[in-house]
């Protein structure tokens, strides 16, 4: 039982991780000078590892109408996969 709690929940830690870098590298390709202060992809990580988590830190805001909306969309499917891969089972 707890073999099969451990390796569902480092499944969907997985997947988040990966879901952060894709999002991060889309930013970074995408929308590049369109993010303040943001200048490197170590930049755009850590404005998208603190975008997701929901910590936020306002040393780097988005310029444009189209960021933001990506980034409303993003965290819609972010949210909607941290649910639907809690209720995933591991056979």
């Amino acid at each position: 039982m707890i073999k099969k709690w451990h390796a569902k929940h480092l499944k969907t830690i997985g997947i988040l991780l990966i879901i952060i870098v894709l999002f991060s590298t889309s930013l970074y390709t995408f929308f590049y000078g369109e993010i303040t202060n943001a200048t490197t992809f170590i930049d755009f990580l850590y404005f998208g590892v603190t975008t997701t988590t929901t910590l936020g830190a306002e040393d780097m805001v988005p310029t444009s109408q189209r960021v933001r909306l990506y980034i409303a969309l993003y965290m819609f499917v972010f949210l909607y996969v941290l649910v639907f891969s809690e209720f995933v089972t591991i056979d």
